[in-house]
């Protein structure tokens, strides 16, 4: 995802707004997403409606993939790390303070960061 659509993801959206917008552009209605998803129609219009907390990361996963959406975006709107990322995080007792480090880098330095890692993954695989 480029510079420009994560700061407009950031700067525009919330979690609730954002399952809104997929939901519209997946033709789904309330109801047919709760179906979808195994919750309550009544969950789902509070969580575009912003009435209540993230939901779990269960349900995050089943509502990216009903909505075709990239769960990653969907759990930063929802001010949540994936699971998996602990395992990464707790690898190497670097990581954690780089990433203290890394929180006041712009979109920019971001798309820089994932530009070097993809070149650094590149070269190892030459070797």
């Amino acid at each position: 995802m480029g510079a420009k659509t994560w700061k407009r993801m950031m700067a525009e959206l919330s979690f609730g707004k954002r399952i809104k917008e997929l939901r519209t552009q997946q033709r789904l209605n309330q109801r047919e997403l709760a179906a979808r998803v195994a919750i309550d129609i009544g969950y789902v219009s509070k969580i575009e409606a912003e009435k209540v907390p993230s939901p779990s990361e269960k349900v995050i996963e089943r509502l990216a993939s009903v909505l075709e959406a990239d769960k990653d975006e969907l759990m930063v709107l929802a001010g949540r790390a994936p699971k998996d990322l602990e395992l990464i995080i707790t690898r190497d007792a670097r990581i954690p303070t780089i990433l203290r480090r890394a929180r006041e880098l712009s979109p920019q330095d971001w798309e820089q960061v994932e530009h070097y890692i993809e070149q650094l993954k590149a070269s190892k695989q030459e070797h």
